[in-house]
């Protein structure tokens, strides 16, 4: 190992912004950027008059020189404007709020500007119910393969369902963050029976935004206090996915509708008192997408049968069922919205789906997290809690960054990088 040649790439050799440009400027000027007029024409050639050639090879190394320039200086400047973490705060109105990277525990109430002081409360009533009324008998839920249908009504009673429905509808008409509180306190605790989530925030919303005044009235204000349990069919056997492969049909019979077909996968389908069931009702449509529609099928219907619940590997307790529909007959109240228009109500709401899906996941990644890390404090080996151990704390590092990425309300990233080894090591 020696000093760096002079000629020698100053990032490689840890330079600076103002090295890069001094050893930028003693390399030789690199020839014309714009090739000879022969070559344009091939390049025309190769690609189409509308799109650009490809870069000769003499004008690569300029370019790249100017990219590792500007690379310097970003970096450079985020070096030196990056404060402290003690300071790295935020603000929700005129109260200063502490981002994830300088909160003591990921699991902290009263952190991240997107919440408010109001937002905190609810969230400490949140987490009690789960601590009180879930933990505790999530174990004996698990070997059931279901959670008892008493905690659904408490979670009715404390006003943790519907809470992004519109109080006019017979929801809570809460705000999305609050809803988000439910599902990020449900990941804090590790349990994963109740299936709150789909009830509230999947299931309910199609009601409410593609319903009949009359099918608002019957089942939101039920499912709000948890007397209606909620469920969504539309995985089958044969198509996950892909929801234009779905062969569940519904045939009209005068007014009503004879629904036939299977639904696998059905999250809240044992417990199930509603099922959104999708279902084709135009095979001639110019495309799958055009012939598919959604009906509301309840619980004792004659030819609705609720099929074995699933063994799993995980999320034992989330009651997890197969359905299947015999010759059911729907009335024409039964269907959901327009005819023939079900799979662009699905394109519309399956985003918030995904966004859920999300939360919880980045949630049960920040609850690990802490397990681990209060685990490797405790755990000694060779003299030595596991912690101060340089090639654990390495892989601690990597799934900490990895699991606590969140983003501002301006779609900016957080990275947690250069805090974690202080998080992990000290406690802070």
């Amino acid at each position: 190992m020696g000093q760096a040649e002079p000629d020698a790439d100053p990032a490689r050799a840890g330079g600076t912004a103002l090295q890069a440009r001094s050893w930028l400027s003693r390399r030789p000027a690199p020839p014309s950027r714009r090739p000879p007029p022969a070559a344009r024409r091939s390049a025309i050639r190769l690609h189409g008059q509308g799109s650009p050639p490809v870069p000769s090879a003499a004008v690569r190394p300029a370019m790249a020189a100017r990219l590792l320039l500007r690379s310097l200086r970003v970096l450079s400047a985020r070096s030196a404007t990056l404060p402290p973490p003690s300071a790295r705060c935020s603000h929700s109105g005129a109260e200063a709020r502490l981002e994830t990277p300088s909160a003591k525990k990921l699991t902290d109430i009263g952190i991240r500007r997107i919440f408010s002081s109001e937002h905190d409360i609810f969230r400490e009533s949140v987490r009690k119910f789960f601590q009180e009324e879930v933990i505790p008998y999530h174990e004996e839920w698990e070997k059931a393969g279901e959670v008892s249908r008493e905690l659904w009504e408490k979670a009715g009673k404390q006003g943790l369902l519907g809470i992004n429905i519109a109080e006019k509808h017979g929801g809570i008409g809460g705000d999305l963050l609050s809803t988000a509180v439910t599902w990020e306190e449900q990941a804090y605790s590790n349990c994963t029976g109740p299936g709150f989530s789909l009830h509230s925030d999947i299931v309910m919303p199609y009601i409410a935004n593609y319903g009949t005044k009359e099918q608002i009235e019957q089942f939101i204000p039920q499912m709000t206090a948890g007397k209606c349990i909620g469920a969504i069919a539309m995985t089958e056997p044969g198509a996950g996915s892909d929801l234009q492969g779905v062969r569940t049909n519904a045939k009209r019979s005068g007014s009503d509708w004879i629904l036939n077909g299977s639904k696998v996968f059905i999250t809240n389908g044992w417990l199930s008192d509603l099922v959104i069931v999708v279902a084709v009702t135009n095979r001639e449509a110019r495309s799958p997408a055009h012939g598919i529609s959604l009906f509301l099928v309840e619980n004792g219907m004659k030819g609705f049968i609720k099929g074995k619940k699933l063994h799993k590997m995980g999320m034992k307790a989330q009651d997890t069922a197969e359905l299947f529909f015999e010759d059911v007959r729907l009335p024409a109240s039964a269907l959901l919205g327009e005819e023939n228009k079900g799979f662009y109500y699905l394109m519309q709401e399956l985003p918030q789906e995904r966004l859920l899906i999300a939360d919880l996941a980045i949630s049960a990644c920040e609850f690990m997290f802490e397990e681990t890390r209060n685990y490797v404090r405790q755990r000694k080996a060779f003299g030595k809690t596991v912690a101060h151990i340089q090639i654990y704390l390495f892989i601690i590092i990597y799934k900490y960054t990895v699991a606590v990425f969140r983003y501002t309300r301006r779609g900016h990233r957080i990275s947690l990088q250069m805090v974690v080894s202080h998080h992990v090591v000290a406690g802070n």
